[in-house]
């Protein structure tokens, strides 16, 4: 089985939740003899001004920029941001000032808290679905992110079938790539889970990125390989996003 040669999520110093400094995370990628990392640091614009982000960024693409003359190993640019629909020109000036191969989007928040702080809240899966088909429809990303993320944090409810069908068909509709995120500390599985991949592919889905989430040195690369192997029975299309298209790897 060919081996899927990147990580595809990974935070930096520049993340709020995470100390890893870009030299080390090289380092210890080059060891693992990866040919690929996309560096997808946290933008919550909820409690931060697009000029803050803007700034540190900045600094970021700046110290990317003087260690990649250094290393074979292709460092993409790339944010994660949270609930991206409903910051759409926070969003656009950000992208409009920094250089970014993708953006990741992912939802952090409903009902204006932290997604755990609402977990328990009756219908609380539909409404989490509703907010990321709002997200894929109507926000410029590149990727959707740790989709089932919910179950982090309520296991008890399951997803509208019709929702869930929904969402997908508009990733696939918009050519978006889904990310099968490996960061799964205290359960079995990764997100999304293996039955919605098997819907994703039924419906026609063949685009998929792999990443560990990671916020630690411990975390890079963790459960990539194994899970790419598991993704072989859907016949997807392992890649990632560079420069804002997709490439195969």
């Amino acid at each position: 089985m060919k081996r899927y040669p990147a990580d595809t999520h990974v935070h930096t110093n520049y993340s709020f939740d995470s100390d890893m400094k870009i030299p080390e995370i090289i380092a210890r990628l080059e060891e693992l003899k990866l040919k690929y990392v996309t560096l997808s640091d946290h933008v919550e614009f909820a409690y931060q001004y697009p000029e803050e982000v803007i700034h540190r960024l900045e600094m970021r693409n700046e110290e990317i920029d003087k260690l990649q003359k250094k290393t074979k190993l292709k460092i993409i640019k790339a944010i994660e941001v949270s609930e991206p629909h409903l910051y759409k020109a926070e969003l656009e000036a950000v992208r409009n000032e920094i250089e970014l191969d993708c953006v990741i989007g992912s939802i952090h928040h409903l009902l204006g808290v932290p997604l755990k702080k609402v977990a328990h809240i009756h219908n609380i899966y539909d409404i989490y679905l509703d907010s990321l088909i709002n997200m894929v429809t109507d926000s410029d990303i590149d990727i959707v992110a740790h989709l089932d993320y919910i179950k982090k944090y309520n296991m008890q409810q399951e997803f509208n079938n019709e929702q869930l069908t929904t969402l997908l068909k508009e990733i696939i509709d918009r050519n978006l790539l889904l990310e099968v995120n490996t960061h799964t500390k205290h359960m079995d599985e990764h997100y999304p889970s293996n039955s919605i991949l098997e819907q994703y592919a039924e419906l026609g889905g063949k685009r998929v990125s792999i990443g560990s989430d990671a916020h630690k040195k411990s975390e890079l690369y963790n459960k990539i390989a194994t899970t790419s192997d598991e993704l072989d029975q859907y016949n997807f299309s392992k890649g990632l996003v560079i420069e804002k298209s997709f490439r195969k790897i």
